[in-house]
């Protein structure tokens, strides 16, 4: 009696634990389904900033006006994001006039129901990014369970402090992530033209991007290369023969040189390097610097940009025949060094960093390494995940608005580059996670 129940009893234990996991399982992806429909509504309820600056071009674009006015008027009276003024005659349109004219089907909507459109869009391009970026990581997941994780992984994603500014603003740069994705996953396979063909549509919304090019010439990808630049060419430019021809393209021109030079990037909503240099050596409106010397930043750009291609030629082998999840770091890394090194990082724009945490996670979880670095590079993860999703990180970087009454001084001086600080410890991290990954498999 005692054995027949001691083997009923080891029968049906797997079964209550698999039904226990399968419930879980569902109640957590319940739990993300619905944590993605609050955010939504939080979202829809803020209005889009940045989408108001789209909805405003796409109808200059219509109404055949210079798409550019307003820009070339925060230049004129020397505004910046967050400047410590009246908002000079609304949001600034700073991209290039291709998604001015993408634009303009939401035109002919009201511009709550386009954002409520548009923001539906985000969520799905949000969704999609996870979809794909997982599929090209982990191969080997069945349907279901991918499933599963890209809902789970997008209400993570969703989470992420990045991420969320992207959605109460209405950025663009959830379809960007998507781009980039659909890129990587098309680079691993060997799919160049398509490559070519998405970084090129990605560039033609945000040139910055172009820093991946770099990618594909140090990966002998020159075809690649070569199409992404005249696809990208095509739709920079062909637009402006419906946007204001040559003067269009001179307006362009200044308002990105605005845009990319010390009077917009000092503000704390740039959370570059470069810009934390410009708050720490010069005069400006919203720190007292430790040190009045406008060289300091000026060399100090210089230095990081070196120091990022410098870094990243070591790091980047230029082989294409490495395992998947080496790749998706390297490429990683190429987008982290874009936030390094560019003159403008806003906290949206480390909604990339996504890419890249899932290239760890791939990395840490395909690879033999041992048990103690495995776990301390998956703390650390999980430590800077956590840090970069604080709600109140942009504020801080703001030093909470006090400069409104006057420039921050002191200390307080150092809390305008909260975001900063954790783009270049996600540069060590994962820095540091490739070349783990590497020693294993040696």
């Amino acid at each position: 009696m005692s054995s027949t129940f001691d083997l009923s009893h080891h029968a049906v234990t797997p079964q209550w634990q698999f039904a226990a996991r399968r419930w879980a399982t569902w109640l957590l992806v319940v739990f993300a389904a619905a944590l993605l429909l609050v955010t939504y509504a939080r979202s829809i309820t803020t209005g889009g900033l940045d989408y108001s600056a789209y909805f405003d071009a796409g109808n200059w674009v219509r109404q055949g006006h210079s798409i550019y006015e307003r820009s070339l008027l925060w230049r004129d009276v020397g505004y910046a994001p967050e400047y410590p003024m009246p908002k000079p005659d609304g949001m600034a349109f700073l991209y290039p006039p291709a998604f001015a004219v993408a634009i303009v089907p939401f035109t002919y909507l009201s511009i709550d129901t386009g954002f409520a459109i548009w923001l539906g869009i985000l969520f799905v391009t949000l969704v999609a990014s996870t979809w794909v970026v997982l599929d090209t990581l982990f191969p080997k997941l069945s349907r279901t369970t991918l499933l599963t994780l890209t809902v789970i992984g997008s209400a993570a994603a969703a989470f992420f402090q990045p991420m969320r500014t992207i959605l109460i603003t209405g950025q663009v740069d959830v379809a960007l992530i998507m781009l980039m994705a659909l890129a990587l996953r098309a680079f691993v396979k060997r799919q160049d033209m398509r490559v070519a063909v998405l970084l090129g549509v990605a560039i033609a919304i945000k040139p910055t991007i172009g820093f991946l090019v770099l990618f594909l010439l140090w990966k002998r990808a020159y075809r690649a290369a070569i199409y992404c630049c005249v696809i990208a060419g095509v739709l920079l430019l062909v637009p402006f023969a419906i946007t204001g021809g040559v003067q269009g393209v001179l307006e362009y021109i200044a308002v990105s040189s605005y845009a990319s030079g010390p009077g917009f990037d000092v503000s704390p909503i740039n959370q570059s390097p470069w810009g934390l240099l410009l708050r720490f050596f010069t005069p400006n409106a919203y720190t007292v610097p430790f040190v009045v010397a406008p060289l300091v930043p000026t060399i100090g750009r210089i230095i990081i940009g070196l120091a990022t291609l410098g870094g990243l030629s070591l790091l980047v082998k230029r082989s294409r025949t490495l395992p998947v999840t080496q790749q998706a770091l390297e490429y990683s890394l190429v987008i982290i060094g874009l936030l390094v090194a560019g003159p403008l990082s806003e906290a949206g724009h480390y909604g990339y960093l996504l890419i890249a945490i899932v290239a760890m996670v791939a990395a840490l979880t395909q690879t033999p390494l041992s048990t103690k670095v495995r776990y301390g590079l998956a703390g650390a993860l999980v430590l800077l995940f956590g840090y970069l999703s604080l709600p109140s990180l942009t504020p801080i970087d703001c030093v909470f608005f006090e400069y409104w009454q006057a420039p921050v001084a002191g200390a307080k001086v150092l809390l305008t580059g909260m975001h900063v600080y954790g783009l270049l410890a996600m540069t060590a991290l994962a820095c540091v996670t490739l070349w783990q990954t590497r020693q294993a498999r040696t």
